[in-house]
Parts: C-alpha cells; structure tokens; sequence
C-alpha cells in the first residue's frame, strides 16, 4: 500500500478545496472511480494517475495562493469567529469552502434563481 501520508494529504487538500470526485474527474481525466480508490487507499503504487492528482492539487493550491490579498473583513470575520483550535480551523475552514456556491448564485441576474 502507498504511504498513509500522502494519500491523507490529498484527501485533506480535496476537502478543504471542497471538490467533488466527479469535479476532480472532469479536470483531470482521471475516472472517478480510480479517484475513489486513490483516496480511500486502495492503490498498492505511486501511479500516473496518482501522480497525475497530486500535481493537479498542488497546482490549484499554488493558483490560490496567487490571488490577491485576502480582504480584511473577512480575516477580521475569521479572527473573531475561531476559538484558536485547530479543529474549529478546519471546521470553519470547511463552512467556508461549503459558501462556495455563493459566487455563482451573486453572478445571477437580478430576480433569476440558480440551485447552489
């Protein structure tokens, strides 16, 4: 079996980047099934495909970390809101992250209704 750590970190990035199997699929080529299997552990070696996710994930959290400056309101909203802990980290981490269907619902046409 691979290594316990890496497949933890990828299925902590896929978390916390709130990604769906079927989005990860679509961006990377890779079944959903084979994706399945990688993050529930069931690879016994380093595949392309596994590879192949982990640069994907990798590159994304490097194209977020280029965005701009995160505004101050919601660094304050976030520093008032968290008790110093690292699993109310991740549990507000992952409040955020599920809000994400917020942008498309504030692109929408004035009156027009989107299932988020």
């Amino acid at each position: 079996m691979i290594e316990h750590t890496l497949i933890g970190r990828l299925k902590y990035a896929v978390n916390v980047l709130g990604l769906s199997q079927q989005e990860i699929s679509a961006a990377t080529g890779i079944h959903q099934s084979q994706i399945s299997r990688m993050l529930s552990g069931k690879v016994r070696r380093v595949s392309k495909n596994l590879q192949k996710l982990s640069s994907y994930l990798e590159n994304l959290h490097e194209l977020y970390a280029k965005q701009d400056a995160i505004p101050q309101v919601l660094v304050d909203a976030i520093r008032f809101s968290w008790d110093g802990t690292l699993q109310h980290a991740d549990a507000l981490a992952r409040v955020i992250v599920s809000l994400k269907g917020l942008r498309e619902l504030m692109n929408c046409p004035s009156g027009a209704t989107k299932n988020v």
